[in-house]
């Protein structure tokens, strides 16, 4: 009988694997189907804080019969961060548990041009998976969740040709898309997201934020991601249901919103909501007697603070990711018949 997997179940998922290894890497597990075609990485926990991916691995593999052609590992990302989680009491405590030392979804763009021999734990992992895991990679799924509520999800173009990322995403139930944000998060932060390492840079790779962390609906819509995806790379058993096609909001990203230093705040709670307009010259940001942090042009904000104040550790990174005018997409799901009765 296939289950859909619960709040519950997430804590004792992350123990599970991460006592497992593949290769040698622990917090791997390995679903071999018959004539593989394809060689998938689906993780989780790339942000030891976000742990609705935990779902669709346990979904997977308590479902691998339903498996074919591919070669498909599971994988904990950031094994570290993701104990600290299980270990937190308060939700400020969850909070730091994000990352040990460097966000794992901040690679530096040099990174694999040589061996990493540092004591960075982030750094550390993603050599230890580089090096035993993603090599031959041809395609990667990184589910996230998010500090706010994602109606529908969210789907992010990592790595791979545009014609192919559209193919793809058609096929998945996100209610919104982020195009061009690798080269965006290259070139302002000199940095690269994780899935971009996967098959040593060769791979088609999508983020997924799934919804708000442990939330019900995000671990429903992680699950569904994760089959989706497989189903649009022919790697699942099951009939598509024939529906009416139906849209989804594209958004490429422009460019992301720096602050100078921590004692900038939000200039207002109308630009916390994913997805919130912003218009041009607007304040976003603003700190007692310094130049206020304006927009350049008209658009969107998404993955801000939940609050108004900016952390020391905010104000280091992005403090929003901007977003151009939304493009309609029509698009056909790929969601087996068999799921849609879960």
């Amino acid at each position: 009988m296939l289950r859909l997997p619960k709040r519950e179940d997430l804590r004792g998922v992350f123990a599970d694997v991460a006592g497992m290894q593949y290769n040698g890497v622990p917090g791997v597990v390995r679903l071999q189907s018959r004539n593989p075609q394809c060689k998938v990485v689906i993780s989780a926990m790339t942000h030891g804080n976000e742990p609705a991916g935990l779902a669709a691995i346990l979904f997977l593999m308590e479902n691998k019969h339903l498996l074919r052609n591919v070669d498909l590992f599971l994988a904990i990302s950031n094994l570290d961060a993701g104990a600290c989680y299980w270990q937190a009491k308060t939700p400020a405590e969850k909070e730091s548990c994000r990352y040990s030392e460097h966000n794992m979804n901040r690679i530096p763009l040099d990174f694999g041009s040589s061996r990493y021999t540092g004591n960075i734990s982030e750094l550390k992992r993603a050599q230890q998976l580089w090096d035993g895991v993603f090599d031959g990679v041809t395609h990667i799924l990184d589910v996230h969740s998010a500090d706010q509520p994602l109606p529908g999800g969210l789907t992010l173009d990592i790595a791979g040709e545009r014609s192919v990322l559209d193919t793809i995403s058609d096929a998945l139930p996100a209610a919104a898309r982020l195009a061009e944000i690798t080269p965006v998060q290259k070139a302002e932060s000199k940095n690269q997201p994780f899935g971009c390492l996967a098959g040593h840079g060769a791979a088609v790779a999508l983020e997924v934020e799934a919804g708000a962390h442990e939330d019900e609906p995000g671990i429903r819509v992680a699950v569904e991601t994760a089959v989706s995806f497989l189903k649009a790379l022919d790697c699942i058993e099951g009939d598509v249901e024939e529906g009416s096609p139906t849209a989804q909001d594209v958004y490429d990203v422009r460019g992301v919103v720096r602050v100078p230093d921590a004692s900038y705040r939000i200039a207002s709670t109308e630009l916390l909501p994913n997805f919130a307009p912003i218009a041009a010259g607007q304040p976003i940001a603003v700190s007692k007697g310094k130049q206020p942090v304006v927009a350049p042009e008209d658009g969107h904000l998404i993955f801000g603070p939940e609050g108004l104040e900016i952390s020391e550790q905010l104000a280091k990174e992005e403090v929003f990711f901007r977003l151009g005018p939304v493009q309609r997409r029509e698009r056909t799901q790929q969601v087996p018949t068999w799921f849609t009765q879960l």
